[in-house]
């Protein structure tokens, strides 16, 4: 993962709660670039490997596992389409393409609608993620 410029990016320290003796919870977390893989098996491993550093070092530790909530995590896409390729029911390419604009500005100030444009734009990607085999859970 290093060599296609991805790997552990960072590491940081959560505290979860104090304890009425005044110990705390903690979360180690460990950001990793993952690149274009789904990352779980990489990701487990590096937690195990971890947890056996604290281990070693006399710490206890609990449980050791990836979490699903990527708050760091990004997907960028891009694509060409020509202007004409957008003409819809008789409306003009160039006329659908500015109301997806309009539409877009819309979604940038309002998060309700951004919520919704997601997942209609989400309801696309899984369809072409099903018609071509791909895990489309972890998209």
């Amino acid at each position: 993962m290093v060599e296609r410029g991805g790997g552990v990016k960072g590491i940081e320290l959560r505290k979860l709660r104090s304890n009425e003796l005044g110990r705390g919870s903690y979360s180690l977390d460990i950001i990793i670039d993952v690149c274009d893989a789904m990352g779980a098996n990489i990701v487990n491993t590096l937690s195990e490997k971890a947890k056996q550093i604290l281990i070693n070092m006399g710490m206890r530790t609990g449980i050791s596992i990836l979490s699903n909530y990527c708050l760091k995590r990004k997907a960028l896409a891009s694509f060409k389409l020509p202007v004409e390729a957008l003409t819809w029911k008789g409306i003009p390419g160039e006329q659908v393409a500015s109301k997806i604009i309009e539409s877009y500005e819309f979604a940038k100030f309002d998060k309700f609608r951004a919520v919704t444009h997601n997942k209609g734009i989400m309801n696309g990607v899984d369809a072409v993620c099903l018609a071509t085999g791909q895990d489309w859970r972890a998209v």
